[in-house]
């Protein structure tokens, strides 16, 4: 008897002792908190983000995204097709509005704006933990693995501290796949409910994703067999998504969103191109396509045997990731990374099984795998050497901007999509999350950061801007009057600013008069990057650029 009360008692420590179930999810949002929210108001906004920022200061001014304040106008086209009846429509309105919110409680700054879309990083950690518990409980292993690859994800990072929709993609992603999977498990209202607002809010943030992750749905609901009374319950949700949707899309004119003057389904070489250079960044930036197809080489049979497409979350994952890679390489007139987050949580899912299948079983080999994926480039750099043989050696191209001569005319997507796979190409070893943890920690700075500086110290109030390219962050870190990169503004303006990648836009009128006063060149040595080091991974410095990688930013000074 006391031998058994000795060992009952031993039990009740071992109960008494472990941790509390919340303790785990609670150490998980805090992590994820510390990696976007540390320095999240340095640098200043490149271009994009300021697009959302300054629309979201004219909500909290007029309660509208207007275009313009009455004195700045946003806008990035000579014919202002992204202007509506005064209303900004370029752009989904949801962030805009979530940035505004931000900007009205904590002021006009790049944290403020940049808070938002932090936050919905940590709410997507968070909602993925518990997708995984919820739909792939029993693979606890597998849900750890999935969680450190995400966590460690660097465009995913890079792309979850800036103030625009990137990181609201993934999120929504998952809760509209959760919502559609409990619709299927349980037909009830209030999921279709859940369908609707979560649907509604993603092409309210970013549209064409919402557009392919709808296809995928449907495909998947045809692999399921689905009975007619399922079709038309799903038939009747996409019905009232886009009734609800309808007038926005109209009033958008979502339709219209080409920059360039060709796209991927303009002909299969670009199709070809765009989509090859979406692969390569899965592959140099997400996960390493190669231990992918070991894994698919080594358990094919297991595979085959387990009958993986019979599998609810293996089939969807895969449609969604190859709806949206394809689609966007067929829609997308210039191969953004950007376009490739919504995909983020689906993607590490597939790693983390790939990293158990080459494990064999082993929990220590998984995770030591695991660690040199998510610590270094090695397994990712392994093809590489294969595209320097062709002919992308010979493109010319710069990181520091995209220079129009680089391009070719009539062929700018295309000369972009070779220049980036040129880029890609050629990167080296390295040791990706380390560098992006030391950027985070002393973040470098861009020429709009040394422009706003300067400025801030030497304008007048008064004074007015007039910049080639980067108006907008000028329109969001300072009180000056900055003449819209698409108009050619109002002749001698105190201040101006040329970008060595692309021309000013001037009239006769305005060379005439500006040729009337004289100016002088402000020296500010400090190389011209386009996107003001903009964290895309294939653009990002993780340290302070060096001086002679791109000529340094013109600033002239009237009189």
């Amino acid at each position: 008897m006391p031998s058994r009360k000795k060992k009952t008692s031993k039990a009740l420590v071992r109960k008494t002792a472990a941790p509390p179930r919340w303790i785990v999810p609670v150490l998980l949002l805090a992590l994820a908190a510390a990696l976007v929210f540390w320095h999240l108001g340095r640098p200043c906004l490149w271009v994009d983000e300021a697009q959302t920022a300054v629309v979201a200061q004219n909500i909290v001014a007029q309660g509208i995204p207007a275009a313009s304040d009455g004195r700045n106008l946003v806008s990035i086209f000579q014919d202002h097709r992204d202007i509506r009846d005064g209303v900004y429509i370029w752009q989904g309105w949801l962030p805009t509005y979530l940035a505004a919110g931000s900007i009205a409680l904590g002021g006009r700054n790049a944290f403020s704006a940049r808070l938002p879309f932090a936050a919905a990083f940590v709410v997507f950690v968070g909602v993925f933990y518990g997708f995984l518990r919820k739909w792939d409980g029993a693979r606890t292993h597998r849900l750890w693995l999935t969680m450190a690859l995400t966590l460690t994800c660097v465009p995913l990072l890079l792309h979850a501290r800036q103030c625009r929709y990137y990181v609201l993609a993934p999120l929504l992603n998952l809760l509209i796949v959760d919502a559609y999977l409990s619709w299927w498990k349980e037909p009830k209202w209030k999921h279709q409910v859940l369908l609707l607002v979560w649907a509604t809010a993603l092409i309210n943030s970013f549209f064409p994703g919402a557009f392919l992750l709808g296809i995928a749905l449907a495909v998947d609901l045809i692999r399921r067999k689905s009975s007619a009374r399922v079709w038309r319950t799903f038939a009747l949700t996409a019905g009232a998504i886009l009734l609800i949707n309808l007038p926005m899309a109209w009033f958008c004119r979502i339709w219209d969103r080409q920059f360039s003057v060709e796209s991927g389904y303009d002909s299969p070489a670009i199709f070809g191109l765009y989509l090859l250079r979406y692969l390569l960044t899965l592959n140099n930036f997400f996960f390493p396509l190669t231990l992918i197809l070991l894994a698919l080489a080594l358990r094919w049979k297991a595979i085959t045997r387990a009958n993986i497409f019979r599998n609810d979350l293996t089939f969807l994952f895969l449609t969604i990731c190859g709806t949206q890679i394809v689609g966007f390489a067929l829609l997308a007139d210039f191969p953004f990374t950007r376009y490739l987050i919504g995909v983020v949580p689906f993607l590490m899912f597939f790693g983390a099984t790939c990293l158990e299948t080459l494990g064999f079983g082993r929990a220590w080999l998984s995770w030591s795998l695991a660690l040199l994926v998510a610590g270094t480039n090695l397994f990712h750099i392994l093809p590489l050497p294969l595209l320097r043989l062709t002919s992308l050696q010979a493109v010319r191209w710069t990181r520091a901007g995209i220079n129009p001569e680089f391009l070719g005319r009539g062929q700018i997507g295309v000369g972009f999509a070779r220049g980036e796979l040129k880029e890609l190409a050629q990167f080296s070893a390295g040791f990706p999350f380390a560098s992006w943890l030391r950027s985070v920690a002393d973040p470098p700075r861009g020429p709009i950061d040394e422009l706003v500086e300067y400025l801030a110290q030497h304008a007048a109030p008064t004074d007015r801007v007039k910049i080639s390219y980067g108006d907008l962050p000028l329109m969001f870190h300072t009180e000056l009057e900055v003449v819209s990169s698409s108009e050619v503004g109002k002749p001698a303006p105190e201040w101006m600013v040329f970008r060595h990648f692309g021309a000013m836009e001037m009239d006769e009128k305005f060379v005439r008069e500006t040729a009337k006063v004289p100016y002088s060149k402000v020296p500010l040595p400090f190389p011209d990057l386009q996107w003001n080091n903009q964290p895309d991974p294939l653009y990002h410095y993780y340290e302070t650029p060096p001086n002679d990688l791109a000529p340094p930013v013109a600033l002239l000074k009237k009189g």
